[in-house]
């Protein structure tokens, strides 16, 4: 609940947001975040719904399978197990009426199985397709951000076993590349060990004059390993609509202080308050070694997965 505090403190939403849990057969709020609008939606917090009836309910109850499922769902709801379905292909639950505009989306503190749902919440007369559009993006890259700094290294809500809707690639515009690379994600970095073995790991970043910026951690074994080849892959991308995704060839580099803005420890204290929410405490951490990984190729494209498109380097 402190995450969700901070971090709408910090960035005040445009439309009532709220967290929620799963209580039994019910929904608890846990938390409201209010928007500056005069006319707003109103969550209060230590409400009580039915779990079955409410978008941040179904968001939550479509992780569980089996007799605790149905331990939980209406004995006179057999459709909604499709609805349930449906919300786990869409990693996300709308309720519309008359006035109000209701989504949830998952929060993930172990990148998988949701733990908490997002609420947002506004009145209809400011809904529109395309505000609806960014609204729900936001409401995504939010959850994200909350699952991370709850501990999460990755935001798969419900794991793998998710649809994609497919349609043709297309290339993102440089806008569109740079609000992207400062979403929340994480990147993925692949590069080659010296007995020839691929190694994989997640890491943070800050996308700085067309270059991936980020430190090695204590122990971090990929730093010695892209010292040996510093050949390397990136890719950074999201498992929903419009399906985001950036693909880098480039080679690693080392990175000196005055080459970043307020030095290696200031680039630490931004991954910090970017990934987990808040600068790291006194004293901060010693920053051993920073790395820059100079894309040669970088292919940013959004929509269909699966399907051969055009690609274009940026």
């Amino acid at each position: 609940m402190f995450a969700f505090s901070e971090h709408t403190s910090r960035r005040p939403p445009e439309e009532t947001l709220a967290l929620v849990v799963l209580n039994g057969p019910n929904i608890l709020i846990l938390a409201e975040a209010p928007c500056a609008h005069t006319v707003r939606s109103a969550i209060s917090a230590g409400t009580r719904e039915s779990a079955s009836a409410h978008p941040a309910g179904l968001v939550l109850l479509a992780s569980l399978s089996g007799p605790a499922l149905a331990r939980l769902l209406p004995s006179h709801a057999p459709d909604l197990y499709a609805i349930l379905h449906q919300t786990r292909q869409n990693t996300m639950a709308r309720r519309t009426h008359k006035d109000t505009v209701t989504l949830a989306v998952p929060v993930c503190p172990n990148g998988y199985p949701p733990e908490a749902a997002l609420l947002f919440s506004a009145p209809t007369f400011r809904w529109d397709a395309n505000r609806g559009a960014e609204l729900v993006q936001t409401l995504r890259e939010t959850a994200a951000q909350l699952s991370y700094r709850l501990g999460a290294f990755t935001y798969m809500p419900y794991g793998t076993d998710q649809a994609h809707h497919l349609g043709a690639n297309v290339t993102m515009t440089d806008e569109e590349l740079f609000t992207f690379l400062n979403g929340p994600w994480a990147a993925r970095l692949a590069c080659v060990r010296a007995d020839g073995s691929p190694h994989v790991i997640p890491i943070w970043y800050e996308w700085h004059n067309a270059a991936f910026l980020t430190i090695a951690w204590p122990g971090s074994s990929w730093a010695s390993v892209v010292t040996y080849n510093p050949a390397v892959a990136l890719t950074v991308d999201e498992l929903w609509p419009p399906l985001r995704r950036v693909m880098v060839h480039g080679r690693a580099q080392s990175l000196a202080p005055e080459d970043v803005p307020d030095g290696l420890n200031g680039l630490y204290q931004r991954l910090c308050v970017r990934y987990l929410g808040v600068p790291p405490p006194p004293p901060s951490l010693t920053v051993p070694a920073g790395r820059s990984f100079a894309p040669d190729e970088i292919i940013a494209q959004k929509g269909g997965i699966g399907e051969r498109g055009k690609a274009e380097r940026l």
